[in-house]
């Protein structure tokens, strides 16, 4: 009996078939020389089904998972303090940020994953946090430092969001995630107030409440800035 490896080993062409046709019934004949000159009807049988199964290997191509999920709409914000043009997008769990110089040339490649700790999330859970993560990212002031920094929407519900944090660090020229960005991922409702605070809420249905943050730190220690929680008003 002819077994699978040997069929791939031949190579599958029109021209090489019908060597491969001879072949069985070379075999077959010799697994009984009896019938006549005739190959017995199960060794027929199995020659025959060998050979769909070349043809098969032949004409199907193994498909590709199916992808659901399109490119979300592109949207164009230009911060001109930090003299850069962010081109916003988003496609399956991931929400991208190309930094553009003036030129358009890309100088930094962000990356945000969305509805990053349910890892079974559905194509129909990414598609609206997609929308808004695109339709409602920002280029605003989060750590008070006079520079544009940036947030985009990970996961939302009714009245609640958090986002994905890139700070702009003036001695890099680059927008970047430290431990401060971090901190700012896990609050809910991030927005920012004068004097480096920081604020994060719930606002219900039940026990709504607000937290105040400062931002802390030296150039000297480690980390070099974070969030120290003032106070939390119910």
């Amino acid at each position: 009996m002819i077994t699978l490896a040997e069929i791939e080993s031949v190579a599958w062409d029109e021209t090489k078939c019908s060597a491969l046709r001879r072949a069985v019934r070379s075999r077959c004949f010799k697994a009984s020389e009896k019938g006549a000159g005739k190959a017995p009807t199960m060794c027929e049988f199995k020659a025959r089904v060998l050979l769909l199964l070349g043809w098969i290997s032949i004409g199907v191509t193994p498909l590709a998972p199916c992808q659901q999920s399109t490119p979300s709409k592109e949207m164009e914000i230009k911060v001109l303090s930090a003299g850069v043009i962010l081109r916003i997008s988003a496609l399956g769990s991931r929400g991208l940020v190309s930094v553009q110089n003036e030129a358009g040339a890309q100088v930094q490649s962000l990356a945000c994953p969305l509805l990053r700790d349910d890892v079974e999330a559905t194509e129909q859970e990414l598609a609206p946090v997609r929308e808004k993560f695109v339709t409602q990212f920002e280029a605003v002031d989060l750590d008070s430092d006079g520079y544009p920094d940036l947030a985009g929407i990970r996961e939302f519900g009714a009245k609640w969001a958090r986002y994905c944090v890139w700070l702009y660090d003036p001695r890099q020229h680059m927008f970047v995630k430290d431990f401060l960005a971090e901190q700012m991922e896990l609050l809910t409702n991030l927005a920012s107030g004068d004097d480096a605070m920081v604020f994060s809420s719930h606002m219900g249905p039940a026990s709504p409440w607000q937290a105040v943050y400062q931002i802390v730190g030296t150039k000297a220690s480690r980390p070099e800035r974070q969030l120290v929680p003032l106070s939390r008003a119910c």
